[in-house]
């Protein structure tokens, strides 16, 4: 699916232009490779069969396993507030004693 380069020195000094930075020749010949690469990139993700997947189907199912590792993560830090108060070394009735700082 090459198409050869879509963007040549020409494009890489507009651009540079539009944005008002300067660039050496070398960094104008990289941003040439780099851009290039990354449009063949593109291409190449245009040119894979989506017709077959069910977009919906496809996110509820990440959705619903977003969902279920969020729920067992939660499972694994709950506790109850008076464990964690019975657990503390020294207090106060409800309130928890800390030595001072300074």
């Amino acid at each position: 699916m090459e198409r050869g380069n879509l963007i040549n020195e020409k494009t890489i000094e507009h651009l540079s232009e539009l944005s008002r930075i300067k660039l050496t020749p070398a960094e104008k010949q990289r941003f040439e490779k780099d851009l290039n690469a990354i449009l063949d990139y593109v291409n190449q993700l245009q040119a894979v069969d989506t017709a077959s997947i069910n977009l919906d189907e496809e996110l509820l199912k990440i959705k619903t396993a977003l969902e279920a590792a969020e729920k067992t993560e939660k499972e694994k830090l709950s506790f109850e507030r008076d464990d964690l108060i019975d657990g503390f070394y020294d207090r106060k009735e409800d309130w928890l004693k800390i030595p001072p700082i300074f």
